[in-house]
């Protein structure tokens, strides 16, 4: 989820200015398009890169969990032994 907010918040720096002025669009807020600081840039670049950050964990999440259950998958599939005391 937050990989797709990364990329849809680069997407609307992108097109900030145009959708501002045609649209009437602001998809930041408290930014004002028509004066944005250094610091409000920042500000959006650092919540994007938290957001990559976030989405790159919860990869890593999905291998091991892919890789745990892929053990476990395995390990049921393995036949039961059966126990030998109770045939005797």
């Amino acid at each position: 989820m937050r990989l797709g907010a990364a990329f849809q918040k680069v997407n609307f720096l992108r097109d900030l200015k145009d959708d501002h002025h045609n649209l009437g669009r602001t998809y930041f807020p408290g930014v004002d398009v028509k004066c944005m600081t250094a610091t409000d840039k920042r500000s959006i670049e650092s919540d994007i890169q938290a957001d990559f950050d976030a989405a790159l964990l919860g990869i890593a999440n999905c291998r091991k969990e892919r890789d745990l259950g892929s053990t476990g998958l395995r390990v049921l599939s393995e036949p039961v032994p059966q126990d030998q005391s109770s045939t005797h």
